[in-house]
């Protein structure tokens, strides 16, 4: 078992403003009734759970701002490393726990990653899990047996400070059991709080799984210059900063109704990519698309448009397309997967 310890630090979770925090609120509700309606379905493909495992940490690692927190890692590497999952789901799950850790975990205190397997059911079956555990604040044990209720939040000390949907946990261990595993939570009020997932996987074929991006393709980036419609701060910064690393110029706009208002008032061909945010206040970015696409100036039906979203359904895809989007980046991505989506041939 690789065993690594690290000091990281996270950012100070930003203090949504109503409109976000309603926003927040439809989409969980959303999902929610996905589920309980049927309209997702689980459709596992080859990946590889470490890189899944990597993509999660590299997430972790990317918020080190303002935060003083240690992170242990352990490892338990699986000995085939493809098996059949939903990479998008699995990732939220992960990040989900997460990000309750380091929301309810005071600085200086500790946050524990691990991961570990089982044997399956059959030859070609494993039992992959994930332990995550934090010195936070904890629950009380009355709370912890609702913990995956919709709308479940405790009305109690230091927890009512943070505001939230009280449906991520009730996402989280529904899309758990979509994928036939369990999830688990110990608490002790004051000491911390440990979730841990178990999932049933498939070994899968390394030859069978496709990679999303392995072709190099061959197009500048010094000099592009972005348009990135994103109304939360944090997310904006941090995609500036890799686009800026990449010698990249970025102009932000804070909704849809400011990045039309953008687009219009600078000359044709000023931007050659418009990152769209979907969920945005005012105007959403299907609206900001269509209403870009329908402007009389040349540029309108060329520039590219990419739609950045944490809505990553087949329906969604689509409607990013008739809305006049050229391509759908799910959150949260990682840094090569934003660059690829941003040099790929417009179709």
């Amino acid at each position: 078992m690789e065993k690594s310890i690290c000091s990281v630090t996270f950012p100070t979770l930003l203090s949504g403003q109503s409109s976000d925090y309603l926003l927040s609120l439809i989409n969980d509700v959303l999902d929610i009734s996905r589920i309980e309606s049927g309209n997702i379905s689980y459709d596992p493909e080859p990946v590889n759970i470490t890189a899944v495992t990597d993509s999660v940490l590299d997430i972790t690692h990317g918020f080190t701002i303002n935060r003083d927190l240690q992170l242990i890692v352990h490892r338990d590497e699986p000995e085939t490393h493809y098996v059949l999952a939903d990479e998008v789901r699995l990732r939220e799950i992960l990040i989900n726990i997460i990000s309750n850790a380091v929301k309810f975990t005071h600085d200086g205190g500790r946050i524990t990653f691990e991961t570990f397997r089982k044997p399956g059911t059959a030859p070609d079956n494993i039992i992959f899990g994930y332990r995550i555990s934090d010195t936070g604040i904890g629950m009380s044990k009355e709370f912890a047996s609702h913990i995956f209720d919709e709308f479940s939040q405790e009305n109690s000390g230091a927890r009512t400070q943070y505001q939230g949907t009280g449906l991520g946990m009730a996402i989280t261990k529904r899309y758990v059991e979509l994928m036939g595993g369990t999830i688990t939570v110990e608490s002790t009020k004051g000491k911390g709080t440990t979730f841990t997932v178990e999932l049933p996987l498939t070994l899968a074929d390394p030859i069978e799984k496709r990679e999303a991006y392995t072709a190099p393709v061959q197009k500048r980036t010094t000099d592009l210059h972005v348009l990135m419609a994103e109304d939360n701060d944090l997310n904006a910064e941090i995609a500036t900063m890799l686009l800026e690393d990449e010698g990249m110029h970025v102009t932000r706009a804070a909704d849809g109704c400011e990045v039309v208002k953008m687009f219009k008032s600078h000359p044709a061909s000023t931007y050659d990519v418009i990152l769209m945010d979907i969920m945005m206040p005012v105007m959403n970015g299907y609206e900001a698309t269509q209403a870009i696409r329908n402007m009389n100036r040349p540029d309108a039906g060329k520039v590219q448009i990419v739609a950045m979203t944490a809505n990553a359904f087949a329906e969604d895809v689509v409607k990013c397309k008739e809305a006049g989007m050229d391509s759908h980046l799910p959150k949260p991505f990682k840094a090569d997967q934003l660059i690829a989506s941003i040099i790929a041939p417009k179709n």
